[in-house]
C-alpha cells in the first residue's frame, strides 16, 4: 500500500518537508558516489561509503551523539528503493503535519522522533547499525494521527486489489503498525522494526502532550478535541437521560397547573387519579441555556458545541458571541469562530457585526491558519466596525496578500 496524499495536504508550500527529503536524496547521491569511487571504510566486514560511516549510528560509535539525529538522512547505499519509500511516506504524511505544527516544530519533531526511535531499536539490537529515515518519518505518522484522527488518506494498493482507496487515518496509520508489529515478532529480515514502532509512539506521545499543555493550539481536527467532544457528548447525554427520570430538570410541582384547571380544559384524568400530565422532556439546548443564565459560560460554550448544528442557531446574537468567546479564552479557536459565525445573521444591521468580522477573521488566519476563511470574513465587512477593529481590518489584509 502506498500512500499518496490525505484530505489535509495543504495548499501552500511546506519548505521543512521538502527541505528533509532533498536532504536525504544529496547524501544518498553522495553515498553512490563514493561508493563508486573507492571511498569506503570496513564496517562489519564490508564497505560503506565514507559519509555514510559519518553520519550513521555504528556500533561503538553511540557516544557521538550527533548520529542519532543524522543517520536519519542515510539510506541503503546498495540501491534506491529504500530511499524512495521514505520519501514517499515523508510527503504523503510530513506535508499536512508541517502545516500545523509550523516548519521549525516539523524539524524539531523529525529529528526527536529520528533520537527516540534510534534508542528503542539501540536498546533491543545493541549491535545494530541504524541507517535510514523511517523511525523519524513513523513518527512524523503517529504525529499525523494524533493531530488529524478524522482525516481521510489515499492509498495506491497494488496487492490483489488493484487502484486508488481511501481509507480513515486510524485504520491507515494501524494497518502500517500492524505490519511492522507482525515484522518486530516474526522474521527481522535487517528491518529495524522496532525503531519503527518506537518512532510512532513518540510522534503520537509528543503531539498529544503538546496539546494537552496548550503548546500546541487545539483545533475541531486533533485528537484531544475529539476526546474531550465525546466526553461533553456524554455528559450531555446524561443529563438528558436524568433529566427524563425526574432529575434537576424537571418542572417542579408548585409550576404545574392545578386540577381543576386541567379538568376545565377537558384533559382526561390520569390512571393515578391526578389529573396532571407527565412534564415533557428538556429541550437539548436546556444545559446550555441554564448555564448562560448562571453566566457560566465555560459550561455554556462546552454544551453548545455538543448540540447538533439545527439548535446551535436557536441561541441571541449576544449569547453565541459569549459563548465564542468564552470558546476563545480557552484556545478553541475553531469552536470559536463557528460561534461568531453562526451569530453573525443576528447582528446584521450593527457595527458589531463588523467587529466580530474582524474578529472571526484574525483568529482565522493567525490561530487557525485558514487563508480563505479569513478573507471570506474581511470581504463581508460593511465599513460599520470601530476604528480599531478597521486598523486591524487593513494589517490582515496586508499579511495575507503578503503570504
Amino acid at each position: 500500500m502506498i500512500p499518496l496524499g490525505t484530505d489535509r495536504d495543504p495548499s501552500r508550500p511546506t519548505p521543512a518537508t521538502f527541505s528533509i527529503a532533498a536532504a536525504c536524496v544529496v547524501v544518498a547521491v553522495v553515498a553512490t558516489i563514493q561508493l563508486r569511487g573507492g571511498e569506503t571504510v570496513l564496517v562489519g566486514g564490508g564497505p560503506v561509503p565514507r559519509l555514510i560511516a559519518l553520519l550513521a549510528v555504528l556500533p561503538g560509535h553511540g557516544a557521538e551523539v550527533w548520529r542519532w539525529a543524522t543517520y536519519a538522512f542515510t539510506h541503503d547505499w546498495n540501491g534506491i528503493w529504500h530511499l524512495i519509500g521514505n520519501m514517499i511516506f515523508l510527503l504523503a504524511f510530513g506535508r499536512a503535519v508541517e502545516r500545523r505544527i509550523g516548519s521549525w516544530g516539523f524539524v524539531a519533531l523529525f529529528l526527536s522522533c529520528s533520537v527516540a526511535s534510534g534508542l528503542v531499536q539501540a536498546a533491543l539490537e545493541p549491535a545494530s547499525v541504524l541507517v535510514g529515515a523511517s523511525g523519524a518519518i513513523c513518527g512524523v505518522t503517529g504525529a499525523f494521527l494524533a493531530l488529524f484522527p478524522r482525516a481521510r488518506v489515499r492509498f495506491l494498493n497494488l496487492f490483489i486489489l488493484l487502484g486508488v482507496f481511501t481509507l480513515p487515518a486510524p485504520v491507515a496509520v494501524g494497518l502500517q503498525v500492524f505490519f511492522d508489529l507482525y515484522g518486530f515478532l516474526g522474521a527481522n529480515q535487517g528491518v529495524a522494526y522496532a525503531a519503527h514502532l518506537g518512532g510512532y509512539v513518540s510522534g503520537f506521545l509528543a503531539m498529544v502532550i503538546l496539546l494537552r499543555l496548550g503548546w500546541l493550539p487545539r483545533t475541531e481536527w486533533d485528537i484531544v478535541y475529539a476526546w474531550k467532544q465525546r466526553g461533553r457528548r456524554t455528559a450531555m447525554r446524561r443529563a438528558v437521560e436524568e433529566s427524563q427520570k425526574g432529575g434537576v430538570w424537571q418542572q417542579p410541582a408548585a409550576r404545574q397547573a392545578p386540577p381543576e384547571r386541567i379538568e376545565a380544559s377537558g384533559l382526561t384524568k390520569t390512571a393515578l387519579g391526578t389529573g396532571v400530565a407527565p412534564p415533557a422532556p428538556p429541550a437539548p439546548d436546556a444545559p446550555t441555556r441554564l448555564a448562560l443564565a448562571r453566566t457560566d459560560d465555560a459550561a455554556a460554550s462546552a454544551g453548545w458545541s455538543s448540540l447538533p448544528g439545527e439548535w446551535q442557531g436557536k441561541f441571541t446574537g449576544a449569547e453565541l458571541i459569549r459563548i465564542g468567546n468564552a470558546h476563545a479564552g480557552a484556545q478553541r479557536w475553531v469552536d470559536a469562530v463557528n460561534a461568531w459565525t453562526t451569530a453573525l445573521p443576528k447582528l446584521e444591521g450593527g457595527a458589531q457585526a463588523d467587529d466580530i468580522r474582524v474578529l472571526a477573521a484574525l483568529i482565522s488566519w493567525r490561530r487557525i491558519g485558514d487563508r480563505d476563511s479569513a478573507s471570506r470574513f474581511l470581504d463581508g465587512l460593511r465599513d460599520r466596525a470601530s476604528e480599531v477593529a478597521k486598523s486591524t481590518a487593513a494589517m490582515l489584509r496586508a499579511e495575507i496578500a503578503a503570504s
